[in-house]
C-alpha cells in the first residue's frame, strides 16, 4: 500500500486512513501520485523559502551589528527601568562617565545625571513625554567622576508592553561638550564686541557733542571778526579769516558725519515698503542738482522692503557723490535694476572722472578721499555710511570705474525681509 518514493507525511496518513479495497477503485492511484507531487513540490517549496529566511536572517543580524558597532563608537547607550535604576551601559558610557559597568549598573540614573541640572520646566516636559510613550530629543548635562559637567545630544526611546506602558527607557547620547563649549565661548565674544560697540558708539557720541561746544565759539569768533575787522585786514589776513571760517565748517561737517555713523548701528527705524521710482525722484529734487546734470532712471525700479530714511540714504550719498565730482560739461547720472533669485541690484552709474582701481580698496573705509579736502570739501565718511546701512540690511556693495569714463556702484537689497 505504501511505496518507497512516498512522501512520509502522505504515507503516515495513507496506514492511519486508506482501507485495503480503496486500493482496487479505477483511478485511485492516479490521485495518489498527485497528492503524492503536491506534497513533494511542497516540501521543495518550504526548504528553498526556509533557505532565503535563513540568509535574510545572518544578512539582518550582520547589518545589525555593523548599525550597533556604529552606534557604540559614536554614542553613550544606556538602558534604564521605570524606576531609573541603570540596567545596561555600553563602553563608550563608562569612557564618558568616567565609571565601569560595575560600578554603574543597578544604580540609580540621577547619580550621574542629576535632577538639579533640569529647569523644573524641562525635566517635567521630558518625563510627560517618555511616560506617555513617545521618543524625546533634547539636551542632557551629565557629571563626569571628576566631576567635571559635560553636555549630550540625546533621544530617549520607550520600551513599551502590549498594554502601550513603558517597562524600559532607552538612551542614546552623543557628547557635544566641545559645540556647547565653543558656542559659551562666540556668545561670550559676541556680548564683548556688543559692549565695545556700545562704547565705541557711546564714545563718539559724546566727544562728539563736547567738541561741537569750543567749535561753535570759534565759528562765532571767527564770524565777528570776519564782520568787524575784515576791512582792516590786509588781504593775507582776510584769506586766514576765510581759511579758518572753511576750517571750521569741515570741523563741523566731521563731527556731523561721525555722530551720523555712530547712529546708523544703533537706531533703527521700522521696516516699510518703497517705490525706488518715487525714492529717487524726491532725493533728485531735494539735491538740487546743477543744470548741466541729468539723472535718468533707466528702467522701472522695484519697490523694496527697507529701513524708514535710511535707503534714502544710500541714494542721496551715491547720486549726490556722483554730481560732486562730475567733470564733464554734460552729466549723466543713471539708475538702474536687476534681480537675482534673492536681491534686487540697484546701480548707479555716471560718466565722471572715474577712479583708478588702484584706490577700491580706500573708497568705503572712513575718513578715507580721493581729492584733496581743499579742492572737495568732504569728510570721506558719506561712503562708509552707505556700506554699514547695506550690509546691516542684509546686502552688500562694491564698484567699477574705468578713469575718464565713469564709476559704477552697485548695491543689493534683499527680496524677503
Amino acid at each position: 500500500m505504501v511505496n518507497k518514493g512516498m512522501h512520509r507525511l502522505l504515507a503516515r496518513q495513507m496506514k492511519k486512513l486508506v482501507q485495503p479495497e480503496w486500493l482496487e477503485m479505477p483511478g485511485f492511484e492516479t490521485f495518489l501520485e498527485s497528492i503524492n507531487e503536491a506534497y513533494q513540490q511542497h516540501d521543495s517549496e518550504y526548504k528553498q523559502l526556509e533557505h532565503i529566511f535563513e540568509l535574510s536572517a545572518k544578512e539582518s543580524f550582520k547589518e545589525l551589528s555593523n548599525f550597533r558597532l556604529a552606534l557604540d563608537e559614536a554614542a553613550a547607550v544606556f538602558i534604564i527601568d521605570t524606576k531609573q535604576i541603570l540596567q545596561y551601559v555600553n563602553e563608550r558610557f563608562c569612557e564618558v562617565t568616567g565609571y565601569s559597568r560595575e560600578e554603574v549598573l543597578q544604580k540609580h540614573y540621577s547619580k550621574f545625571f542629576p535632577v538639579d541640572n533640569f529647569t523644573n520646566e524641562y525635566f517635567i516636559g521630558m518625563t510627560s513625554e517618555i511616560m506617555q510613550g513617545k521618543v524625546w530629543k533634547g539636551e542632557i548635562q551629565g557629571h563626569h567622576r571628576d566631576g567635571t559637567k559635560y553636555w549630550s545630544d540625546t533621544t530617549i526611546v520607550p520600551f513599551v508592553n502590549s498594554e502601550g506602558r513603558p517597562t524600559q527607557y532607552l538612551f542614546i547620547s552623543i557628547d557635544i561638550s566641545a559645540r556647547i563649549e565653543i558656542e559659551e565661548k562666540q556668545a561670550e565674544v559676541l556680548m564683548e564686541l556688543k559692549k565695545s560697540n556700545q562704547e565705541l558708539n557711546d564714545f563718539a557720541y559724546i566727544i562728539s557733542h563736547d567738541l561741537k561746544a569750543p567749535l561753535r565759539a570759534i565759528g562765532s569768533l571767527t564770524n565777528w571778526l570776519n564782520q568787524d575787522y575784515r576791512d582792516k585786514l590786509d588781504e593775507q589776513g582776510q584769506q586766514l579769516i576765510d581759511l579758518l571760517n572753511q576750517r571750521t565748517v569741515r570741523m563741523h561737517n566731521l563731527i556731523e558725519g561721525v555722530l551720523n555713523y555712530s547712529r546708523i548701528s544703533h537706531i533703527h527705524h521700522s521696516m516699510v515698503k518703497q517705490d525706488v521710482n518715487e525714492l529717487v525722484k524726491g532725493v533728485v529734487a531735494d539735491l538740487n542738482l546743477p543744470t548741466n546734470i541729468q539723472v535718468k532712471i533707466g528702467c522701472v525700479l522695484p519697490a523694496v522692503w527697507f529701513e524708514e530714511t535710511k535707503l534714502r540714504q544710500v541714494f542721496q550719498n551715491l547720486i549726490g557723490n556722483a554730481a560732486k565730482y562730475m567733470n564733464k560739461e554734460h552729466g549723466l547720472i543713471e539708475v538702474l535694476c536687476k534681480e537675482d533669485e534673492s536681491f534686487w541690484w540697484f546701480e548707479i552709474k555716471d560718466n565722471g572722472p572715474g577712479i583708478d582701481e588702484s584706490h577700491f580698496h580706500r573708497i568705503f573705509k572712513i575718513f578715507q578721499t580721493l581729492q584733496p579736502k581743499d579742492t572737495f570739501e568732504s569728510t570721506g565718511i558719506g561712503l562708509s555710511i552707505v556700506k554699514k546701512i547695506v550690509e546691516m540690511g542684509g546686502g552688500s556693495i562694491h564698484l567699477t570705474s574705468k578713469v575718464d569714463e565713469g564709476t559704477s556702484f552697485f548695491f543689493s537689497v534683499p527680496k524677503n525681509h
